[in-house]
Parts: structure tokens; sequence; C-alpha cells
């Protein structure tokens, strides 16, 4: 084959990341990123409302999912960081640094349940939420508060079920996806 198609050809497994190119020392074979296209098309700007439900829904199908490692690796440690987090999020006299903890609380929630792609994709995700927050604020609503909070999570998550859990964070996120489906 010519020298073009190789060069297409390496060009495309380095854009998936298969390949790492280094000045001077050639390329070396990597463990992909299997986000890096979905985070590389997420524009919230040029999302429409379908796809932003379908997101809410693919974050409420993740936390729900995590559920029963959630609770096998939980901790008394972790915990206490959560609560930690609840404090903060209580001295907090803004909505944009309720939104902050609101990315700090689910993030811990993926580091208890130890999966970096999970993280990876909230991650990616989250400019979608904020973007749609900070949307309703520029049009002066008021923020939607869920009827389960953050404290009550804590709490199953300290002495409840994995299926309490589940139920409970279902609540906590359908406020959004009842918001997006409004708009519909």
């Amino acid at each position: 084959v010519s020298r073009s198609v190789i060069r297409e050809a390496l060009s495309r497994l380095r854009m998936l990341g298969i390949l790492k190119s280094y000045k001077r020392r050639g390329l070396e074979v990597s463990s992909p990123d299997v986000l890096i296209g979905l985070d590389r098309v997420i524009i919230p700007q040029i999302l429409d409302q379908k796809t932003m439900k379908d997101l809410f829904e693919l974050r409420l199908i993740l936390e729900m999912g995590i559920a029963e490692i959630l609770f096998l690796r939980k901790t008394e440690e972790d915990i206490a960081e959560l609560r930690l987090i609840l404090k903060r999020e209580k001295g907090s006299k803004t909505r944009a640094i309720t939104i902050d903890s609101e990315v700090e609380f689910h993030g811990k929630l993926y580091d208890i349940a130890g999966n970096s792609t999970l993280h990876r994709m909230q991650s990616i995700l989250w400019p979608v939420f904020d973007y749609l927050e900070r949307m309703e604020m520029g049009k002066g609503e008021k923020p939607h508060l869920s009827e389960v909070s953050h404290q009550m999570l804590v709490d199953i998550i300290e002495k409840g079920t994995p299926q309490q859990y589940q139920e409970a964070i279902k609540m906590h996120i359908k406020v959004h996806l009842d918001r997006i489906s409004d708009e519909q």
C-alpha cells in the first residue's frame, strides 16, 4: 500500500486512542479511551431536547445501576466524606456552588463504586446538565428541587438497602427528567 494509506490508518488509530505518538520516539500501542468519541460530540448548545432527555435517562440508569456495587464497596470514611459534602452544600449561599456540590456528591458516589469509566462519563455529561440548569436560571426560573435530597440518599447509603437507594435516586433525578419531558 502507499504511504498515504498507512499515514491515514495511523492517524485514525491515534484519533481512537489506540496509538500514542511521541516526537523522536515513534508510536506506542495504548489502552484506548472508550469514551473519546462521546467526549468530542457532547456540545450542549447543539443538542436537541430528545438527546438531552436521553442523556438524563442514561444518568438515571447509571446511578440506579451502581446500587449493588456501591453498597458492597462503601466504607465509613466514604459516608463521612459524603456528609462533609452535605455540610459544604448547606453552607452555600448561591445556586452555582450547589451545582458544583451536585458534581462533587455524585462524583463521590462514582468513586465509591470504583468505576473510572463511570466517573469519566460524569465529566463528559455534566456540561449538559449544567447548561440546562443555567438556561433555566437565565429565564428566571427557580431551581427544581427534588423530593429526595442528598441528605436522604446518604442516610439510605448508610443504613438502607440497594433497592431503597435505587428508588430514592430515581426520585432524585426524576425532577430533571420531568422538566425535559414537559418541554417537548
